[in-house]
């Protein structure tokens, strides 16, 4: 369970809205860049590593936090220190913005076609396209390999809003992706698909496949 946990918490982390995904640990250890307070949190999920905006943690702390972004690896150019993965949130509120260093703007055209879809209209048209199948093109931003025999892949193509979650889709897939690579896949819209351990995904793109 403990493993199913931590591999659902990585698939989430990246792309749902931040009000999805609540991290709540106790600080073990806290850094500071003069932006960012970096925690080191035990979770029910193991230690993580987390960032906020700068905010005074004391050890032994628990907190919440919202997350909106998960960087893998990310590297402190003011620590001068490369951490595995970095949770990137707030405290606040699950609507607070949250800056990400490092995270360019994206821009992708749209794929061609009457089946064709960018993440956000999926989002918006995702009740009447429940079964159907989407061509969508956009940027592979993070891929978790082999969870439930599938690869699960954030995909996003600059259309959405980071704050209402609607940016970024969640793919399950059998190929070989890379990140940073663009991408057209075709795939079928699944809603509200309960992985169980409380974790949902409102909107998946099923069994996608490459396409020409």
């Amino acid at each position: 369970m403990r493993l199913t946990l931590l591999a659902l918490v990585s698939i989430l982390a990246l792309g749902r809205p931040a009000a999805a995904l609540i991290l709540t640990g106790t600080v073990l250890e806290t850094l500071d860049d003069g932006t960012y307070t970096f925690a080191r949190l035990d979770t029910v999920v193991g230690e993580k590593w987390a960032a906020v905006p700068r905010s005074k943690l004391a050890k032994g702390a628990k907190i919440k936090v919202y997350v909106s972004a998960n960087r893998q690896p990310f590297e402190s150019k003011t620590l001068k220190r490369t951490f595995d993965g970095m949770l990137f949130g707030s405290l606040e509120s699950p609507r607070a913005p949250v800056t990400v260093p490092g995270l360019d703007p994206i821009k992708v055209e749209k794929a061609s076609g009457p089946d064709a879809r960018t993440v956000a209209e999926v989002y918006a048209q995702r009740a009447e396209l429940k079964g159907k199948e989407v061509l969508l093109r956009a940027k592979v931003m993070k891929i978790t390999p082999e969870v439930m025999d599938r690869n699960w892949v954030h995909l996003r193509d600059g259309t959405g809003d980071a704050k209402t979650g609607d940016h970024d889709l969640t793919v399950t897939t059998k190929e070989t992706l890379a990140v940073g690579k663009v991408v057209t896949v075709r795939g079928t819209i699944a809603l509200n698909k309960d992985m169980g351990a409380g974790y949902k995904f409102p909107v998946l793109l099923e069994g996608a496949k490459l396409a020409p």
